[in-house]
C-alpha cells in the first residue's frame, strides 16, 4: 500500500522527477539547428517590457554617467564661503534645478 503524503499537491514536481529518473524527454526542446538569422527556437518569442519606473531609472543612469566628476576646488571654495558666512543661497536657482530633476522622472 502506498500513502500519498502530499494529498495531490505538487504532482507536477513528482512527475518531472520520475521523467528525469527514467530519462524521458521533458517539454523543453533543444534549440533548432535550422533557426534563421542565428536566433534559436527557444528565444524567438521572448519579449521584455520595462515599467515607467525602470525607464526613469535608465534616464537617471544616463544623466549620472554624463555628469562631471567632483570639482574638489569648487567644493573647497564653497566650504570656505560657508565657514566665513559669505555663502548666499539662490532660491530661484534651487527651484530650477529641482524642476530639471523632476523632468528626468517624467
Amino acid at each position: 500500500m502506498v500513502i500519498n503524503t502530499n494529498n495531490g499537491f505538487n504532482n507536477a514536481n513528482q512527475t518531472n522527477t520520475t521523467r528525469e529518473r527514467n530519462g524521458i524527454e521533458s517539454n523543453a526542446k533543444a534549440p533548432s539547428s535550422n533557426a534563421k538569422d542565428g536566433a534559436t527556437a527557444a528565444n524567438m518569442g521572448d519579449k521584455v517590457m520595462l515599467s515607467s519606473e525602470a525607464k526613469s531609472f535608465g534616464k537617471l543612469s544616463a544623466a549620472v554617467a554624463q555628469a562631471p566628476e567632483v570639482d574638489s576646488e569648487k567644493v573647497a571654495n564653497i566650504k570656505k564661503a560657508i565657514a566665513e558666512g559669505k555663502f548666499e543661497v539662490n532660491p530661484e536657482r534651487i527651484a530650477a534645478k529641482m524642476l530639471q530633476q523632476e523632468d528626468l522622472f517624467s
